[in-house]
């Protein structure tokens, strides 16, 4: 940080020396005293914080002086992954997984293999796949999952719910003949209808 006024200018240092008597002595450091404390409100000011907060400044002021007090950003590269990614992810896995009983990796092997997930994911090894994978929160694949039994509904249907008309939307399924989801849409969607 650059300081500017009297926070740049240096006190002047005492004129002490063998022939001062005590008082004089005294009188000097007591000098030195009051003009340091005169630029303390200066120093708060310039640092963001309230006069006679003295925690406060101290803290800003290790904070810009201690290498142990400043904020970096973490080691290693950015996540590139949203919470919905990972449960997206999740899902398409559990599918695969559901449909060949395979296991966790080789689902999620085969999972990235789709369009949808070979660029995001070429160059990423199985164990941080394995680690999106389990990091899914709940919360966000039954989102997903809610996206995209909606998806997958009739566009006459999907109108009817976007107004809120449950019984409209419920004949409707019926009319086109189709009581039962297709198995990928979401048990609470569907459950709406």
């Amino acid at each position: 940080m650059k300081y500017s006024g009297v926070l740049a200018t240096p006190l002047n240092r005492p004129q002490i020396g063998v022939i001062h008597t005590d008082d004089q002595i005294e009188a000097e450091w007591r000098r030195v005293l009051v003009e340091r404390l005169e630029k303390l409100p200066a120093l708060a000011q310039a640092h963001g914080v309230a006069e006679g907060d003295w925690l406060g400044l101290a803290m800003r002021l290790a904070e810009t002086h201690v290498p142990g007090f400043k904020m970096v950003n973490r080691a290693g590269r950015r996540t590139e992954w949203s919470e919905l990614d990972k449960a997206e992810l999740r899902i398409d896995a559990d599918d695969i997984r559901e449909k060949t009983g395979k296991t966790v990796d080789a689902s999620i092997r085969e999972a990235v293999k789709s369009d949808r997930w070979r660029g995001k994911t070429s160059e990423m090894k199985p164990a941080a796949l394995r680690q999106h994978y389990y990091a899914a929160d709940a919360r966000f694949i039954q989102i997903a999952q809610d996206a995209r039994a909606f998806e997958g509904l009739p566009q006459q249907v999907k109108n009817a719910l976007n107004e809120g008309l449950v019984e409209e939307a419920r004949e409707l399924l019926e009319a086109v003949n189709q009581p039962a989801p297709p198995n990928d849409l979401h048990k609470s969607i569907v459950g709406k209808v």
